[in-house]
């Protein structure tokens, strides 16, 4: 290079890395005013100026060059604001050639309808129209895009999200419906939402309906033979009267409603198949030629001729169109063997090839208007059996390759190998035997890869194969598993129905009851026979027996307070019904829980009478026995923490509508729906003692129960029920993690407990010194007595209890110390007071020792559960040992059979006081029933 070459490269780069500083600014503004054009329209909608706003008047172009023209902007001049050229409909698109409104010029990408100004495309009828025309003559989306001037994907949208809801006969689409929404849209004037209401379906569907099917035909096409039906007989019937013609129904049913007269119009001849094209196609196609050839020579995309020939030469369903005006049915494809190509000059003109003799379609038909919705639209699966063999015959007699198959059939090579290696290969019945299909389900268990297992099971077995054996055997484990699932939740609720009604299980094995008594029970029987055939039972003659008295029916009672009506009838017991079981029971004893047991009850009920059956004698003996689940309110229902946080998750997910069947079966354990409802009860039953008017309540009790399941699942706050098991829970740990001198410890680590208990510290910490409290002196055996005939005596009223039995004693250590004491005691069934008593009995007899020691370990093993302590206290409260321990005097005896007369009321509680003793009121009832007994 020269000197003059190297002085001008020397220049050029100094001017360079002057002019560096002045380009970027040039950049970064024009990056500015690209910005500035692009989102002008969405900033000037969001921020609305003055007509003479000097803001108005501000624009700027940026060209390829890199170079910009800024208008003067001037702050004291008022311009008149430019108005924006509108942008192109669908009209100027296609005469522009189908470029979609993409203009040359960098001002013309934020127009059009569809262009890329973030704008949403307005679609109106007769663009509605035209896509579903082009996608049943089988245009890709992007040539549908093209001649709307709107993208391919919003073009797809569309179609998916309006159009195909619109025309979809599973939404239940009729003429009474579509009726239904020109009366309410044109003469009601009823928004959508209120349209939607009335039909069950969404407002979007509805509306969508509207502009997709029903607004073209109120809008009219004279070309396709379309009248407008706002002055026609049918639209005044179906506004006014609501009295549709038949005929015209029909057709307007077959061509609107069915989706497959959509009004027609006509496309630019560049964009048309016409006769000749589709013969050239078929020519093309039967030499040989691949698509891609196809496609330069008849000037279309390779996609559009082979949805073009898949539409107009394939198989496709034969329907009569005679019933239907020649206007209404679309274009249908030639016989499945044409012999010479297509000779029509439009594919509108096909309704000469119909065949009289095919059935015809009615409106009512269901698989007619399938079929109908099908012509025009490729089919989801092409396969039939004729193509099966010709694949078979082409692979195993020719040994074609699959490209080569895949061009004789006009299907995806890919599609053709798919079919022929999962379904149609003839050795796949004989390969797949039982070994073969336990050592896939040992590959899959082990996690191989297809590949490999195709290899290894032999050369001739293809993954493809493979895969959809595989998805067979995976299909049928999991329905094996789900039938599992299914049978293991009917067990469970079977379970929880026999716990719920044990007792009536019991009852009918032991044949006390008679199917139509448990009927009556727990199945739908007609209350109101039943009730009468109570009264005839009675005998009393002047019950309903005979069928002309009031019908229980017209009272207005449900079928709930009829059965519960009747329980309280069948368990009402007389004085002189249960003084009869009290010396029955002292007289004979309770006997054993077997067969001997069950025929001694037998012969105490029916000494007893009244319609009382032998179970019904031992829960009514056990009430007198120990009265503490009368007296004693229904306790707080006990969870485990883990159960209760999954129980209040489910019910927010259940809600409004709450059921506590679904509740119970979501839990996964044996839990019943009466549980369920119970543990909701006792958790919310101090929130309905809110005093606020009646609009007010609903809110406040939906607010408050929010507050509650929020604070139960996060574990904060919430309502902790300190139950006699958790208390006892504290005590063992503390016990565990400190040694004997655990009561004693002044610190205890409390993080340790809580979390082993599953809870807060707080809470620990705070209960502990509620329980310490109550343990500063020593119970003796005397106040521990006197407990115990208080809790018999008042149930759980704890401030009754230490105000008539130990007032020098605080409420709260009257509590805990049942609570500590109880055990079982305050909640032992019938069959476990049967069990202990029974057990106890035989000890005695079988011991016969002087001291009356009674090996209580023993009688604790025949109870699962239960420790010889609360073994002990419930055999102490029986009536057994309160006779033995109990001394009468002959006053006492002497007043007892003077004063309490058998056939009038009897108030027991105030005997006691009347002679002036602590003994309790059961025991003075046992004694008068000794006294009473009849002499045999």
């Amino acid at each position: 290079m020269s000197s003059n070459g190297q002085g001008l490269a020397h220049r050029d780069h100094r001017e360079r890395s002057v002019m560096t500083p002045t380009s970027t600014a040039t950049n970064a503004l024009q990056q500015f005013l690209e910005f500035w054009c692009r989102w002008r329209p969405c900033l000037s909608s969001l921020m609305p100026c003055d007509s003479t706003s000097p803001h108005r008047d501000f624009s700027a172009q940026a060209s390829i060059q890199s170079t910009f023209q800024c208008r003067s902007y001037n702050t004291m001049t008022k311009l008149a604001p430019q108005t924006p050229p509108p942008p192109p409909g669908p009209a100027s698109t296609i005469a522009n050639g189908g470029s979609g409104g993409r203009s040359s010029s960098s001002s013309g990408s934020s127009s059009g309808v569809g262009g890329r100004s973030g704008k949403k495309p307005e679609w109106t009828a007769a663009m509605n129209t035209q896509l579903i025309e082009w996608r049943n003559d089988g245009l890709s989306w992007r040539d549908i895009g093209a001649r709307l001037g709107i993208s391919n994907v919003g073009c797809l949208k569309h179609y998916r999200n309006v159009v195909q809801p619109a025309l979809d006969p599973s939404h239940g689409w009729d003429a009474h419906k579509d009726g239904l929404i020109l009366h309410r849209r044109l003469v009601l004037g009823t928004p959508w939402a209120g349209i939607g209401q009335a039909l069950d379906l969404e407002p979007q569907l509805c509306m969508a309906r509207y502009k997709v099917v029903l607004e073209p035909v109120l809008a009219g096409d004279p070309a396709a033979g379309v009248d407008r039906l706002e002055s026609s007989s049918v639209l005044q019937a179906a506004l006014q009267k609501w009295q549709w013609q038949p005929e015209e129904v029909l057709r307007w049913y077959q061509q609107r409603v069915q989706g497959v007269g959509i009004v027609n119009t006509r496309l630019p001849e560049e964009w048309q198949w016409t006769g000749a094209m589709e013969d050239r196609l078929w020519a093309m196609h039967q030499q040989g030629q691949d698509w891609e050839k196809i496609a330069t020579e008849l000037e279309m995309s390779k996609d559009a001729c082979r949805r073009r020939f898949k539409l107009r030469f394939l198989d496709k369903v034969v329907v009569d169109g005679s019933q239907a005006p020649t206007s209404t049915l679309p274009p249908l494809p030639p016989s499945p063997s044409p012999p010479s190509p297509l000779s029509s000059s439009s594919p509108l003109s096909s309704l000469s090839s119909l065949s009289s003799s095919s059935p015809s379609i009615s409106p009512d038909d269901k698989q007619g208007r399938k079929e109908i919705l099908m012509v025009g639209r490729p089919p989801k699966d092409i396969w039939t059996s004729e193509l099966d063999e010709q694949l078979v015959q082409l692979r195993q007699q020719l040994g074609l390759s699959w490209r080569e198959i895949g061009s004789k059939l006009c299907i995806s090579h890919v599609a053709c190998r798919r079919r022929y290696e999962t379904t149609v290969w003839p050795e796949r019945t004989r390969f797949w035997n039982n070994e073969r299909e336990a050592e896939l389900a040992t590959y899959l268990h082990q996690g191989k890869d297809v590949e490999e297992i195709a290899a290894a099971m032999g050369e001739n077995v293809h993954p493809m194969a493979v895969r959809q054996q595989a998805k067979a055997i995976v299909k049928q484990e999991q329905r094996t598993k789900r039938l599992r699932e299914q049978a293991v939740r009917h067990q469970r609720r079977d379970m929880a129905e026999r716990a719920r009604v044990g007792e009536t299980w019991e009852v009918a094995q032991a044949g006390e009851l008679s199917p139509a008594t448990l009927e009556r029970f727990y199945t739908n029987e007609d209350w109101d026979r039943l009730l009468r055939g109570v009264d005839d039972d009675d005998g009393d003659g002047g019950g309903h027996g005979d069928g002309h008295g009031p019908n229980v029916k017209e009272s207005g009672l449900s079928r709930e307070q009829l059965q519960e009506a009747w329980r309280q009838q069948q368990g009402t017991w007389t004085i002189e019904q249960e003084t009869t079981l009290i010396q029955q029971v002292l007289q004979r004893g309770l006997g054993s829980s077997g067969k001997d047991g069950v025929d001694l009850w037998r012969k105490i009920s029916s000494a007893v009478g009244g319609g009382h059956s032998s179970v019904a004698c031992r829960i009514r003996w056990k009430n007198l026995d120990m009265p503490v689940q009368q007296t004693v309110p229904i306790p707080a229902v006990e969870w485990p923490l883990e159960r209760e946080l999954a129980f209040w998750q489910i019910w927010r997910d259940e809600r409004p509508e709450v059921r506590w069947d679904r509740v119970a079966r979501a839990l996964g354990e044996f839990v019943t729906a009466k549980e369920c409802e119970q543990y909701f009860s006792s958790m919310t039953s101090k929130l309905l003692s809110v005093s606020v008017p009646n609009f007010v309540v609903q809110r406040v009790y939906e607010e408050r129960l929010e507050r509650l399941s929020k604070a139960m699942v996060l574990g904060k706050g919430g309502p902790l029920l300190w139950t006699k098991r958790r208390s006892t829970q504290l005590q063992s740990l503390a016990r565990v993690l400190y040694g004997p001198h655990w009561w004693r410890r002044r610190r205890l680590v409390w993080r340790k407990v809580a979390r082993q208990m599953g809870i807060t510290k707080v809470q620990c910490r705070q209960h502990w010194a509620y329980l310490k409290s109550a343990f500063r002196e020593e119970w003796t055996r005397e106040e521990v007595e006197q407990l115990e005939r208080g809790v018999r005596a008042h149930g759980e009223d704890w401030a009754a209890i230490r105000q008539e039995f130990l007032p020098h004693r605080t409420v709260r250590a009257v509590r805990c110390k049942w609570f500590t004491i109880s055990d079982h005691g305050a909640k032992v069934t019938v069959d476990e007071y049967m069990t202990l008593m029974g057990r106890v009995e035989a000890l005695r007899e079988q011991q016969d020792r002087d001291d009356g020691r009674i090996d209580w370990s023993d009688v604790s093993s025949q109870l699962p559960g239960w420790t010889p302590a609360p073994c002990r206290r419930v055999w102490e409260s029986s009536y057994a040992s309160l006779l033995e321990k109990t001394v009468f005097s002959a006053e006492e005896d002497l007043w007892l059979v003077s004063n309490m007369d058998p056939a009038a009321p009897q108030d027991w509680e105030a005997v006691p006081q009347q002679l002036d003793s602590t003994k309790l009121p059961w025991a003075y009832r046992l004694r008068w029933c000794q006294l009473m007994m009849p002499v045999e």
